[in-house]
């Protein structure tokens, strides 16, 4: 054991991996002889039902101005400077991380941050977002739609890098079309 003043040595990431193969095949031999022969049965058969998640678009945007976005999604960025938030989770599943702070959505589903400035991660099934600030950047990985006001540039579906459009207008966020890196 150390003492408190005893720097310790660290781990060798081999030593390591030897000791866990090596607990790993004792509990496996431990296993084994703990079962009589007679007490051997038919191997059991499970059904996995797997999780199938229809893919969804990508959106990244970086700029000055807002961006608002509605669908079901994971959105996450940075606001820096004076800027806003508004979340509205329309399922009661939306989950809202600022500045390393967790955030309630309260009964009505709405969080309103007329001052928000910092990291944010959002995810929910069904969201309605807006994103506003000085110099903001935000990705979006879903299904939905986005609108971008201001000044700025974005990805949608790694496709090329463009500017916001000017007049702004309502894009959808899907998968991309197969042969194409880009929707609209």
């Amino acid at each position: 054991m150390h003492s408190p003043h005893t720097p310790r040595r660290p781990l060798r990431p081999a030593a390591v991996i030897a000791a866990a193969l090596a607990l790993a095949a004792g509990a496996a031999t431990a296993a084994h002889s703990a079962t009589p022969p007679s007490s051997v049965s038919a191997p059991r058969t499970t059904t996995v039902t797997p999780q199938v998640t229809a893919p969804g678009g990508r959106l990244q945007a970086q700029g000055a101005g807002a961006v608002s976005i509605e669908g079901s999604l994971v959105v996450f960025g940075l606001i820096q400077g004076r800027g806003s938030l508004l979340v509205q989770d329309l399922e009661g599943d939306g989950k809202v991380t600022l500045a390393g702070r967790k955030r309630s959505l309260g009964r009505t589903g709405t969080l309103r941050l007329p001052r928000a400035t910092g990291r944010f991660y959002i995810a929910g099934s069904r969201l309605r977002v807006r994103i506003a600030g000085p110099k903001l950047v935000a990705s979006a990985a879903g299904r939905g739609r986005f609108l971008l006001e201001g000044i700025g540039q974005l990805v949608l579906n790694g496709g090329p890098t463009v500017t916001w459009p000017d007049p702004p207008e309502p894009q959808d966020l899907l998968p991309p079309v197969q042969g194409s890196s880009r929707s609209r």
